[in-house]
């Protein structure tokens, strides 16, 4: 079995256990920052584990000061972060 088709199988499987299954056809952190900013947007709580400053940056650039706050955790450090407390704290600019 290949990878493709191990991913393939995990898919189908996971959306017949009723779960939303998104697959990124190039970037995952595009995909995967722009889902956790849209459901934050919509007045959820969102977490994110990550090891990835690509994220992070993406998540930074994109939260807005009337969402509901992302958590992003990192697996290599074990923190958990608020990226509502690190946009205030980055200054002026970098929250919308």
């Amino acid at each position: 079995m290949t990878k493709g088709d191990l991913v393939s199988l995990l898919i189908d499987r996971l959306k017949f256990a009723g779960y939303q299954v998104l697959q990124a056809i190039d970037d995952a952190d595009t995909l995967i920052a722009s889902v956790a900013v849209q459901t934050a947007a919509c007045g959820q709580v969102v977490s994110v584990i990550a090891n990835d400053t690509d994220i992070l940056v993406l998540l930074l650039a994109h939260f807005q000061s009337d969402m509901s706050d992302i958590f992003m955790y990192c697996k290599s450090s074990g923190d958990i972060r608020s990226i509502q407390d690190i946009a205030s704290h980055a200054g002026s600019g970098v929250i919308n």
